[in-house]
């Protein structure tokens, strides 16, 4: 009898061992590191435009949410698919914001997080531009003014019946120098597109007066000169006279008109010089004014002596002609070519620039005879005391 105990008690212990040695112990499964990259559908961007931000999870196939912060400020949530969650944002405000994305992880991904700067700027309101003119009907000989403004406007051009780049506001005389319908045009651009502003003129023929047509433009002395005239009578003789003195003498052609060119003799003194033609008799006379110039030296005017880099400097030079060409050079390059107002003057407003130290600006008028030139300094900010150097 306990021969049968002791073998049921050694098979006990075998089933036991039996029964231990087919249970496997528990292990814990390795989790699979992530990776979070962010970007923006637009950056920069403007204060209310739609933007997407694209937050990439690379990992074993991840699952699980993406939350879209910036600081203090929780932007939204959205779940990852096929490896990228997205969100659209249009509320910033206009500077700079730093986003940051956050991927929650899952049970076989850890957790990951990406940022990136976003910057937001105001938008670019549309350009506006207004033109007037002093009179839609004029007579040949005759100036009329043109008058405008801008609002938002990169640049303003002129076009037409004028040429060239305009200040943001202005006025300017236009002599009309022959029959017919002149149109100016001004265009004015930004990044949110353009619009352009027209005046039509029509210049007509003056009664019982001869018309002289003369070029507008400033001419130098020793230059020849094309003047034209109508209104006379078929062969009647004729007189052209600049500041009085006699440059031209014939007949009218057969449809009585007149033709011809003339050398300003090196003598004639400079200005705006009355230029006429006169008839068989004194009543019979047409006007008109030539600019002449000399070679001479102007006067330019610097608003600063000392200036730091991405300053605005102002140059204003007198002694010029009016509507005389005048062209302004900084550190070597040509910034602007335009003509002076009626009173001979030019004003233009650069940005200063590099290098530091001495800097030269020069004019040219009509002709490289007729100059001027001036210097600043352009400041190392690094060496400004009151810039914390």
């Amino acid at each position: 009898m306990r021969q049968t105990t002791r073998v049921m008690s050694v098979l006990a212990t075998l089933v036991a061992g039996a029964v231990l040695g087919v249970a496997s112990p528990a292990t814990a499964t390795a989790t699979t590191a992530t990776a979070t990259a962010l970007a923006s559908s637009a950056n920069p961007s403007t204060v209310g435009q739609a933007v997407t931000l694209t937050a990439t999870v690379t990992g074993d196939a991840p699952s699980g949410t993406v939350t879209f912060s910036e600081p203090g400020i929780t932007l939204g949530t959205s779940q990852v698919s096929a490896g990228a969650a997205t969100l659209m944002v249009s509320s910033w405000t206009a500077g700079v914001h730093t986003i940051t994305a956050s991927y929650s992880g899952d049970l076989n991904n850890d957790p990951s997080t990406a940022a990136l700067t976003q910057t937001v700027s105001a938008p670019v309101k549309k350009p506006k531009v207004r033109l007037s003119v002093s009179t839609a009907k004029a007579s040949v000989g005759d100036k009329v003014k043109l008058k405008w403004r801008t609002k938002h406007a990169d640049s303003v051009m002129a076009s037409g019946d004028w040429r060239g780049s305009r200040p943001a506001k202005g006025s300017k005389r236009i002599r009309l120098s022959e029959r017919g319908k002149y149109v100016f045009k001004l265009t004015v651009k930004n990044d949110s597109g353009k619009k352009t502003a027209k005046v039509v003129v029509l210049a007509s023929r003056k009664a019982k007066e001869l018309e002289l047509v003369v070029t507008d433009e400033p001419v130098l002395v020793g230059d020849d000169v094309k003047v034209t005239a109508d209104g006379l009578a078929k062969g009647e003789t004729y007189t052209v006279r600049l500041d009085g003195k006699p440059v031209l003498t014939g007949k009218a052609d057969k449809r009585g008109d007149v033709d011809r060119t003339f050398e300003v003799a090196k003598t004639t003194k400079e200005g705006a010089l009355a230029l006429t033609i006169t008839g068989s008799n004194p009543g019979r006379v047409g006007e008109a004014v030539l600019n002449v110039v000399r070679p001479k030296t102007l006067e330019l005017e610097l608003a600063h002596a000392e200036m730091l880099p991405r300053d605005l400097q102002t140059v204003t030079v007198t002694g010029l002609l009016p509507g005389e060409s005048v062209t302004v050079f900084y550190l070597g390059e040509q910034l602007i070519t335009d003509k002076a107002d009626d009173s001979g003057a030019f004003e233009y407003t650069f940005t200063v620039t590099k290098p530091f130290g001495k800097q030269t600006v020069k004019v040219e008028g009509m002709v490289p005879a007729r100059f001027g030139v001036a210097t600043f300094t352009a400041l190392d900010p690094g060496r400004d005391p009151n810039n914390g150097g």
